[in-house]
């Protein structure tokens, strides 16, 4: 096996002489270039300025709308106040517990159209998950089937938000839009509400120990199993009730 000796080298012999004067002439005169640009683009300067003006100020645009897109609305409704829980909490976050009863909801609405009632275990207080498993061994009973097509959460905002006993509690209103109706299992046929959408209030209230912060291993489960969309962190659902006002005498999912 021989060297191979044929090592490639750059041949400046092709280079011009023009090419290589050029190139002397603009390394000992900067401004040379600009001068011949402008000669051959007649405002070739305020023509640069301008486009990198443009750019400039489409930067700035695109990172203001960036800001706008990644910028959270408000967890509270207009003057409700959470300072007393973020004083005594300092990881209270007020978006999170809008988003564990936004999950909280549609868990739920999961248990009653399959009926499941486990599915309520890690969501609800006892007496709630009790009422949860009367609702749905009504429907499994009349052999009627509760549901809730086409469900949409328009809008969740902290109403309430206090200490009680070193606890935690918060009631966050959701604004619900949907059919509300009962079908006969064996007909299909509503017996019950109706097939036109409606809109409804109501309010979810959650408790947590703050003291208590160990979830992480069922916050890993429930996500990882797909029953949660986010991690509850320690959150419970203790009342659900119409908000003040609603024309629906019960809950949705419990009635």
């Amino acid at each position: 096996m021989t060297e191979d000796t044929n090592v490639t080298t750059t041949d400046y012999s092709r280079e011009s002489l023009f090419d290589r004067e050029v190139g002397r002439l603009t390394a000992r005169h900067p401004g040379f270039t600009e001068a011949v640009d402008n000669i051959l683009i007649p405002g070739f300067d305020q023509k640069l300025d301008q486009v990198l003006g443009d750019l400039d100020q489409e930067r700035a645009v695109d990172r203001e709308m960036l800001d706008e897109f990644t910028k959270l609305p408000d967890a509270e409704a207009p003057g409700v106040d959470v300072k007393a829980l973020t004083d005594a909490d300092k990881t209270f976050d007020d978006h999170e517990v809008v988003s564990v009863a936004r999950d909280c909801c549609l868990v739920l609405q999961k248990a009653r159209v399959y009926e499941e009632p486990q599915l309520g275990e890690a969501e609800l207080s006892p007496d709630l998950e009790s009422n949860l498993r009367e609702a749905i061994e009504r429907d499994i009973s009349s052999h009627h089937h509760h549901l809730l097509p086409g469900l949409e959460i328009d809008d969740a905002r902290v109403v309430k938000g206090v200490l009680v006993d070193g606890k935690e509690v918060v009631t966050v209103r959701l604004w619900l839009r949907g059919e509300r109706l009962v079908r006969d299992d064996s007909t299909g046929a509503v017996v019950e509400g109706t097939r036109d959408e409606v809109s409804w209030q109501e309010d979810w209230t959650l408790a947590r120990d703050p003291r208590e912060t160990d979830t992480a291993g069922e916050d890993q489960k429930l996500t990882l199993s797909g029953q949660w969309f986010v991690a509850h962190r320690g959150w419970v659902v203790t009342k659900i009730e119409p908000a003040a006002g609603s024309p629906d005498g019960q809950p949705s999912l419990l009635s």
